[in-house]
């Protein structure tokens, strides 16, 4: 990705297709809009809607009856996806410049993009530290005030058809919830397809939390090794991992949550020897 966004003169005004259809100021161009938060929490719901609230949220209620709690794995799923579509032209972000008085938003390039800091894997609500991050770039002065003041924005409309086609792939979590409850159902006859190496770990993996053979404060190894010796089934380490992370997604059980060490970057220096 280079490091100089590049823009031949001023910002061009969005083209048509890029706009809220019949912006009337700047309340209506908000309401064609959506906050990438809000699209977020749409996209979350619609992901892990059918999985009730997490016990981890749960006990957090119980604490604090009075706050809104969210839980964190669950919302950076969406994120990434949310992000991985910014980052493949299949979603637009715009901004509200405080100087049009018609609340016309300005479509933010995707080299601008690219360069946004990222929170928990995606764009937040609010641009971070712009006016350090794009200095000295050829930005239009227009864009980079309203990167400055204004929220990030997706098109309302824009956003519904991607969430659509997502949901028609049927390859969210809740999607493979009501595919696992059609198999265990006996009158129900079984979808087409062998099911995933991971749907073959779920319920011996869960079996054995539920005993107690097993909990996320022991290695994935010890996990591997126990599924084989008291279910015989053969598991390797990543496919295990992964089982455990989405059953945690899914449950919020702190038996299947990892504590996931980041590894410490070793700079490795070459050797200089004399002759």
């Amino acid at each position: 990705m280079s490091d100089v966004v590049s823009h031949d003169g001023p910002l061009e005004a969005p083209s048509k297709k890029d706009l809220p259809e019949a912006f009337g100021g700047r309340r209506c161009a908000e309401s064609e809009l959506l906050l990438i938060s809000e699209a977020v929490a749409r996209l979350e719901d619609g992901m892990y809607g059918n999985f009730g609230r997490p016990e981890a949220v749960m006990a957090a209620k119980k604490a604090y009856p009075g706050f809104t709690i969210g839980f964190g794995p669950r919302k950076e799923d969406a994120v990434t996806l949310i992000d991985d579509a910014l980052k493949k032209g299949e979603l637009s972000v715009f901004v509200l410049p405080e100087s049009n008085e018609r609340g016309t938003p300005l479509k933010v390039p995707s080299e601008v993009l690219g360069k946004m800091i990222r929170i928990r894997g995606g764009l937040p609500d609010r641009v971070v530290q712009p006016i350090r991050i794009f200095a000295g770039d050829p930005i239009a002065p227009e864009l980079l005030a309203a990167l400055s003041k204004s929220a990030l924005y997706l098109r309302r409309k824009e956003f519904e058809a991607w969430y659509k086609t997502g949901r028609k792939k049927r390859n969210w979590p809740s999607h493979a919830k009501q595919r696992n409850s059609l198999r265990q159902h006996p009158n129900n006859k079984p979808p087409m397809g062998r099911p995933s190496k991971q749907n073959d770990l779920r319920a011996p993996i869960v079996m054995l939390v539920a005993e107690g053979s097993w909990s996320a404060r022991q290695k994935i190894a010890d996990l591997v090794r126990l599924l084989l010796k008291f279910k015989g089934v053969v598991a390797d380490r990543d496919t295990a991992r992964r089982v455990v992370d989405q059953l945690y997604k899914e449950t919020g059980k702190q038996a299947y949550w990892r504590r996931v060490r980041k590894r410490s970057k070793v700079k490795r220096t070459g050797r200089s020897h004399s002759t």
